[in-house]
């Protein structure tokens, strides 16, 4: 049993985040907004992705997780825990990673309604012996730069009267046209009558 258990840490820190970025996961941009589309694949950034280091279903469920809890969720040193987190503040299960044709693994969510605080991917890797690990760890020295993701507030919902300034100028709008078709009228008449 233990054994087993030393070959599965042995697989998680060879999965583990990597300098050379093999399934680590980045995010598409830095900053997004409740509601707003991203997308996170293997690699260090965007124009960086990686082809995912194991053949076949990658068998990897992604979470998004708050950067302040990753030291909590993971085991002591940042080595890979042997549970699959449970979901709740802070972390919010995306979905299971794809392989595109070309290898990257991918996928995309909808940023949920959460706190504005850093976020990074946690994944929960089955054929790596059952471990979680992050791609961003704020205890190490990588750079955090395409690993985290900054939700900032929703942008505030329009407020009554946001629309009177456009009504004015529709009004204004109007105004000068009939003055200008009444000077038009004006002076058709004027070179009617004249002889």
């Amino acid at each position: 049993m233990r054994l087993a258990a030393a070959a599965g840490a042995l697989l998680a820190l060879a999965w583990a985040p990597s300098a050379a970025g093999a399934d680590v996961l980045a995010f598409d941009r830095a900053v997004a907004r409740p509601g707003d589309v991203v997308q996170v694949f293997t690699g260090l950034g965007v124009g960086r992705e990686t082809v995912l280091s194991s053949p076949g279903d990658p068998g990897i469920t992604v979470y998004l997780v708050r950067v302040d809890l990753v030291e909590s969720l993971l085991g002591v040193g940042g080595v890979p825990a042997e549970r699959e987190p449970e979901t709740g503040d802070g972390v919010i299960l995306l979905g299971a990673l794809s392989r595109d044709a070309a290898g990257v693994g991918r996928l995309s969510f909808v940023v949920p309604d959460v706190e504005p605080v850093p976020y990074t991917t946690g994944l929960w890797c089955v054929p790596c012996g059952g471990t979680f690990v992050t791609s961003y760890d704020p205890r190490s020295t990588a750079a955090e730069q395409g690993l985290v993701l900054r939700v900032s507030r929703p942008a505030p919902p329009a407020e009554e009267g946001d629309g009177l300034p456009l009504v004015g100028l529709g009004v204004g709008v109007c105004v000068l046209l009939a003055v200008l078709a009444g000077a038009v009228v004006v002076r058709r008449r004027r070179t009617a009558v004249a002889p």
